[in-house]
């Protein structure tokens, strides 16, 4: 938990887009830095001890503290020497619920795991990224006190299913797979899916593979064979027969009548 109880209202009802992310290394020449990024926000994770002051208020960095840090908001780091911490920043949706989540909170034993996540990701494609850094915020909200997330419908496994299905769109994947990354049973988590879209994983899933060939057929030149690829049905018939079910007819004619 933040040792100020600073909080930072986050909107990650949907993935956030990774602009950068990769290890930081400062307090060489300057033990004090100021920083302000006006469309971005920053996530840190921390491998030393030092101080941030965040729109006024002083916060202790220890190694494993994780930041979160909103667009437009005055940082002053204050260093004791060479410091290294991983960092991406981030543009957050504009609308939709915002959830509170500490702007520092110390991981424990989840920061080593982090920490692996976040280095494996610097780089993977903007998909994973994306994946990967919206996960973290959620576990960050949820670990830092938000009330019961059963209860509000936003549990933290939907999060984790959400975000393996985003980065796994081009892969052949079950509903078991996606059960297995979010660390519940395939009944558990489609009841969860009910309570939270009204559909469970496998019509989700679907969903979210149509929205991705809708946007592709229409709005790309990219090939019907490779768009086919990019969301895990390698058999053209069945693609065909996938886009008649889900869109209404044959990707020919879809893209056609979009242009």
């Amino acid at each position: 938990m933040s040792d100020s109880g600073s909080t930072v209202a986050l909107r990650i009802e949907s993935p956030p887009r990774v602009v950068t992310i990769g290890l930081g290394r400062h307090g060489v020449r300057e033990p004090v830095e100021q920083w302000l990024l006006p469309e971005l926000c920053s996530v840190h994770l921390y491998d030393y001890r030092a101080e941030v002051r965040v729109d006024g208020v002083v916060h202790p960095i220890r190694p494993g503290s994780l930041s979160i840090i909103p667009a437009g908001t005055p940082m002053e780091f204050r260093y004791r020497g060479p410091s290294e911490h991983l960092y991406a920043h981030l543009r957050l949706p504009a609308r939709g619920p915002a959830v509170p989540a500490p702007v520092i909170q110390d991981l424990g034993d989840e920061a080593a795991a982090i920490r692996s996540r976040l280095t494996a990701v610097i780089t993977a494609g903007s998909a994973r990224r994306s994946a990967e850094l919206w996960a973290i915020l959620w576990r960050a909200a949820v670990r830092g006190g938000r009330p019961d997330p059963a209860a509000a419908g936003d549990h933290p496994a939907v999060a984790e299913a959400v975000a393996y299905i985003e980065a796994n769109l081009a892969r052949t994947i079950r509903v078991d797979d996606i059960a297995r990354a979010s660390h519940l049973s395939a009944s558990h988590l489609n009841r969860l899916f009910q309570q939270r879209f009204g559909s469970g994983v496998g019509h989700y899933l679907r969903r979210r593979r149509s929205d991705r060939v809708r946007h592709l057929l229409t709005e790309t030149t990219q090939s019907i064979g490779s768009i086919a690829a990019s969301v895990g049905i390698h058999d053209l018939q069945n693609f065909n027969n996938f886009c008649h079910a889900w869109l209404g007819d044959s990707p020919r004619r879809i893209r056609a009548t979009s242009s």
